[in-house]
């Protein structure tokens, strides 16, 4: 998935059920959230947090409890009970878990804020470089951009390329150099686009106290 514009979402909950799992999103936690500060240390905030509920069979709140337990995020199981009481617009049927960490990446501010500091370690930037194909060159790659690409280079050559092209990736895979075995054991790709609005309420002053 790919976030564009302003908005997207934070969570720390670990996925999948083991153990092994569990201790290796451990860190990988730790190390994200030095990360988050490390960038906001420049000046810009880049997360709002607003906290999350989870609940619901496929959300499965028990089990994300035990993985949140393990890996040491702090967070709270509630009955059905509890929060119908603590948050009387939700029903939950049945426990849920409140993560008060999570939040709202302001994802476009966050993209800029890491490419100022990529460039200002040294990085090479170029904009309006749409990608042609990726090439094997000797030990390296070569990149090539497309003939309307508006960038000053058409060609950069790296040591290693890494492909972020989101949902530009299906049109873009027969042209990075992959072995034909791989490109045939891939899924169909289906590209979707979601669009989030966040309403602010009618009378803010009369909006309950949320969460």
């Amino acid at each position: 998935m790919a976030a564009e514009g302003r908005c997207d979402v934070l969570r720390g909950t670990p996925r999948g059920d083991s153990a092994p799992i569990a201790r290796s999103q451990r860190g990988r936690g730790r190390g994200a959230s030095a990360g988050w500060a490390e960038l906001e240390s420049r000046g810009t905030e880049l997360i709002r947090r607003t906290g999350c509920v989870d609940f619901g069979q496929t959300r499965d709140p028990e089990n994300l409890s035990r993985l949140m337990t393990e890996v040491g995020i702090e967070h709270a199981l509630l009955t059905a009970e509890e929060a119908a009481e603590r948050w009387p617009g939700i029903r939950t049927n049945g426990p849920a878990m409140w993560h008060a960490s999570a939040g709202v990446i302001d994802a476009q501010t966050t993209v800029r804020t890491m490419v100022d500091a990529a460039v200002e370690l040294g990085a090479a930037l170029f904009t309006g470089f749409t990608v042609a194909s990726v090439t094997r060159s000797g030990a390296g790659f070569t990149v090539t951009a497309t003939a309307d690409s508006t960038a000053a280079v058409s060609v950069v050559n790296a040591s290693h390329v890494i492909v972020a092209a989101g949902g530009f990736l299906p049109g873009l895979l027969g042209e990075l150099s992959l072995p034909s075995g791989f490109l045939a054991a891939l899924p169909t790709f289906e590209v979707r686009q979601e669009m989030a609005f966040h309403f602010p309420y009618a009378n803010p002053d009369e909006a309950m106290d949320w969460p």
